[in-house]
Order: structure tokens, then C-alpha cells, then sequence
């Protein structure tokens, strides 16, 4: 098969960690985990990269020419970050150095020559992971840029909970924001007066007419087939030669060991006491009020569901009752179908 990408332009030939899903879906979890394995940097958040792949969803760069910007910016992330420039010294953020449980063996490269740098980071061996938001439906130059190095983690969640629908619904007040800090890439609607993310452009008209919830539930209907992602990915896998990890946030609290082995076999990395620490950390495995005791992996919880409707009716009554008075019955049908959809997408995990 022909190789399209282009990774032997990149500067070092660590594998290259892509983390991707869902505002509100997990995704700073799964990167806090990824970002403890031995020789693993810390998790960066890189807007550059969504904005590249959404000009490329735009049709405003080809696929070439996103790809080879795509490496650029990494050959010139990568050595910055191994020398800590740009670094977030931040204690307080989550995504700061210092909440590295390697942290004071990362902080001794401060004080590395210029000579020191270029001669170390090369033989190194040091994966840089990055987290992406909504990136997955524009996701080729990626791949294509990274090729074989690529690892690309994508984590699914059920968008039927209080706390997802609210908090991109909460997000979409951000984003039409004229003036923001934010990097995803928007497009101005000069007769509303306020940006339109560019992942939503093509459906502007509709969202336009909606409220905040009623928005993010039509987000959520677009980006939560993930039957549908699924054969993307496993399509831009064979053509690009890329690893993928697809990780259910469900089957992850529950059973978090279990990913472990698999992203330390894909980095070519070990578990250590540091890594197995990080779970108690990050409070993992963790129960959710909704899981009962015996109930270890996310096939389980939904088969167990199925066959007790008292439990499942408590959680289905505490999305009805936040979503009363918010949404139209059209939307909480969507809404609906999506959870039917995704308890048969967890069948195969």
C-alpha cells in the first residue's frame, strides 16, 4: 500500500498521541492518564491544529498543504516543549507541568544548553500527546501527516447525561462571542452579529433559530454517531497505516486497568508504580451512583439496565426533569434515540 504520509519530515520518530471527543465527554481524564506513562510529556492543548483541520473542512487548504503545516507545527512544538518554552507553569491548570507526576525529571530540562537540547531530545524517545475538541470529522490531515507514528485516541461518551448537555450548551454562549480567547475557529454571521463555529457552519441556518440546549443537542446529533466515526476512522486507518484506540468513558471509570495495557502497548511503554498511582489521582475506577456493585465493565451496566427499569428510569428521570421546559419533544427524541444508539455502539466493548 502506497504511504501517504508525511512523518519522515518529523523531527524526532516518537509515536504521536492525538486525543479527541466530545466538550464534556472525559477527555482530560483519559489525557491525565495517557500523560503519566513513562516518557510521556504532559498533555498539551494546541488550537493550531483544529483551526488547520477546519480550513481543510472548509475546503480553504488541501489536504497537502494542511498536512505538511500540520508537521511544521510539530517539529517546532516539540522541541519547545522539550526545552519547557511555552510551557504552562500555571499550578492551578489542569494541563500545568507541575501536575506531571514526573514532574522534577521533565523541570531539569530548564536548564539544558542550547548544545545539550539538540543533542538529547532526538534520542530521547519522548511522546508529546495533544487533546483536540470535535476534531474527528476533520481529522484526515492528521493522519496523513502522522502516518504510521499517528496514535490516535478517540473517546466516546453517552451524550444523554445532565452534565455534557449542559456544559456545550453552556459552550455555545462562548462561541458566538465576537470577542474571545477561545482557538476554535468560527465564521463571523455579520446580519446576527456573533460567530458560528465552523463544525456547525454547514447547518447554520437551523442552529441560528435554536437555544443554547436545544444547540447543543444538534451538536450532539451530528457528532455522536459513533457507529458512523467508527468506520471512518477504521477507513483512515488502513489508508494511513495509524493506530487507533476508540475508548467508552463508561467502560474507562470502570475499568480503567484495562486501557492502560492497551495504550502502553501501542506506545511500545510499560506500567510502573507511577502510572498505577495516577489512577487513585484521578479517582479511578470510580462508581457511578447509577452502577451497582458486581457491575465491572460497560457491556455489563448497560445489559444490567436493560434488565432492571427502576435503575434505569432514576437516570433517564433526572435528564427528563433537566431538560423539562428547555427543549422541544423533537429534541428530546433526538436526544433519546442517541442513548438507544449508543448503548448498542457500547455492545462491542
Amino acid at each position: 500500500m502506497k504511504n501517504y504520509s508525511k512523518s519522515d519530515l518529523m523531527i524526532n520518530q516518537s509515536p504521536v498521541v492525538f486525543i479527541d471527543g466530545l466538550i464534556g465527554g472525559g477527555k482530560t481524564l483519559i489525557s491525565n492518564l495517557i500523560g503519566s506513562i513513562k516518557d510521556v510529556d504532559w498533555w498539551r492543548y494546541e488550537s493550531k491544529f483544529e483551526q488547520l483541520c477546519s480550513l481543510n473542512y472548509l475546503k480553504k487548504l488541501n489536504n497537502e498543504e494542511t498536512s505538511e503545516l500540520i508537521i511544521k507545527y510539530y517539529n517546532e512544538i516539540y522541541y519547545d516543549n522539550y526545552i519547557l518554552r511555552n510551557s504552562n507553569f500555571r499550578k492551578q491548570d489542569s494541563s500545568s507541568i507541575y501536575n506531571h507526576p514526573r514532574a522534577k525529571k521533565i523541570l531539569r530540562r530548564l536548564n539544558y544548553s542550547d548544545q545539550q537540547a539538540k543533542s538529547n531530545f532526538k534520542k530521547a524517545k519522548i511522546v508529546l500527546p495533544f487533546m483536540t475538541h470535535f476534531n474527528t470529522i476533520s481529522s484526515e490531515p492528521i493522519f496523513q501527516a502522522f502516518g504510521k507514528k499517528l496514535v490516535y485516541v478517540y473517546l466516546t461518551r453517552n451524550p444523554y447525561n445532565t452534565y455534557t448537555i449542559n456544559h456545550l450548551a453552556n459552550w455555545t454562549e462562548e462561541w458566538k462571542k465576537r470577542k474571545n480567547r477561545y482557538g476554535l475557529l468560527s465564521i463571523f454571521d455579520k446580519f446576527k452579529n456573533l460567530n458560528i463555529p465552523s463544525f456547525i457552519y454547514k447547518y447554520k441556518r437551523n442552529y441560528l433559530r435554536l437555544n443554547k440546549f436545544e444547540k447543543a443537542i444538534l451538536i450532539l446529533k451530528l457528532f455522536c454517531d459513533y457507529q458512523q466515526k467508527q468506520k471512518k476512522l477504521k477507513r483512515l486507518k488502513k489508508k494511513y497505516n495509524s493506530k487507533i484506540i476508540i475508548i467508552p468513558y463508561e467502560d474507562l471509570t470502570i475499568n480503567p486497568k484495562k486501557y492502560l495495557k492497551i495504550l502502553t502497548k501501542e506506545l511500545n511503554k510499560k506500567i510502573d508504580k507511577i502510572l498505577v498511582k495516577s489512577l487513585k489521582k484521578n479517582k479511578l475506577p470510580r462508581k457511578s451512583n447509577y452502577i451497582p456493585k458486581g457491575i465491572n465493565n460497560a457491556h455489563l451496566f448497560q445489559y444490567y439496565w436493560t434488565k432492571n427499569n427502576n435503575r434505569e428510569k432514576l437516570y433517564t428521570d433526572e435528564v427528563k426533569k433537566f431538560l423539562k421546559n428547555k427543549i422541544s419533544k423533537k429534541f428530546f427524541l433526538d436526544i433519546s434515540k442517541l442513548d438507544k444508539k449508543y448503548k448498542q455502539f457500547l455492545k462491542s466493548f
